[in-house]
């Protein structure tokens, strides 16, 4: 086997809880890395590979880290209203998800808990492993964490005050905002134009459940997931 191939294959071995970092060394050890002149140049080319391995990762987790705590950070009105920041971060900025593939990751608000943190956790596993979710999971928790041990008080004494109250009365349409930018990205992926019908009849259904017949939501994205399974199939 080629001395490159046989490093690589055992950084596989060693970091294979990566899922991304070993498939980029074995996908692309002869272009990433720089081949050794020699047979006895492999050890050289081991060291510089850790190095870029580590690098790679650390970079992984720093990335996810930094993205879901800007989301933390700005992502007012809690889950509904991180949604489209996360969507900027995975999508547009990082380009860790396509549109279709956030779409369908948004299925776990069937599941019990805050969106934004299972959506940290889910994509922070695809891109960074079992590491990468928990640098995900620090960086859209730590900013409300801080912000209310740290001003829990302050925000007692100045919560009755005017201008507090029309600062967060501001925010709320720029979330609004959002959601709608949010909703329009993903009519596309949702309605497509050749066969937009079906999927037309489940969002009417939707809305006469919810707001009408006043079901929980997690069974109407249940029953619209067994639907779909029979009617949408590819």
């Amino acid at each position: 086997m080629d001395p490159q191939m046989s490093v690589a294959t055992g950084f596989v071995g060693r970091f294979g809880f990566f899922p991304l970092a070993s498939r980029a060394i074995l996908a692309g050890s002869r272009t990433l890395l720089p081949r050794p002149k020699c047979h006895g140049g492999v050890e050289v080319f081991h060291q510089q590979a850790m190095g870029r391995l580590g690098a790679y990762i650390m970079e992984k987790w720093a990335a996810l880290f930094w993205g879901f705590f800007k989301v933390g950070l700005l992502g007012y009105g809690g889950g509904p209203g991180s949604i489209s920041l996360i969507q900027a971060v995975t999508v547009d900025g990082n380009h860790w998800l396509t549109n279709q593939q956030f779409v369908e990751l948004l299925v776990g608000n069937a599941l019990p808990g805050p969106i934004a943190t299972k959506l940290a956790a889910s994509i922070g596993y695809q891109v960074g492993g079992a590491a990468g979710t928990i640098a995900a999971l620090l960086g859209i928790v730590l900013p409300s964490l801080v912000l209310m041990l740290g001003l829990y008080r302050t925000l007692l004494i100045f919560q009755s005050n005017p201008y507090v109250a029309g600062m967060i009365r501001g925010v709320k349409p720029i979330v609004i905002a959002l959601l709608v930018l949010l909703i329009v990205n993903l009519i596309p992926t949702s309605f497509p134009k050749d066969h937009w019908i079906i999927p037309g009849l489940f969002f009417t259904g939707a809305v006469v459940a919810l707001s009408w017949l006043k079901i929980p939501a997690v069974w109407v994205i249940v029953a619209s997931m067994v639907a779909g399974a029979w009617v949408l199939r590819t």
